[in-house]
């Protein structure tokens, strides 16, 4: 299963050139959808494979 998309590594070189509130308050669904759902799956799978 992929986890992350390109919008994911996007998302933090963006991050980088922009890094204030302003910036990250008019992205944060686009964080929200990109970067927290998707890793939260990861981890959330990794956990139950480690228990295995």
């Amino acid at each position: 299963m992929q986890y992350f998309t390109e919008d994911f590594l996007d998302f933090f070189k963006e991050l980088a050139a922009n890094n204030n509130k302003e910036w990250f308050d008019e992205n944060r669904r686009r964080y929200k959808a990109s970067v927290k759902e998707p890793f939260d799956h990861f981890v959330g799978d990794l956990i139950l494979n480690i228990r295995k």
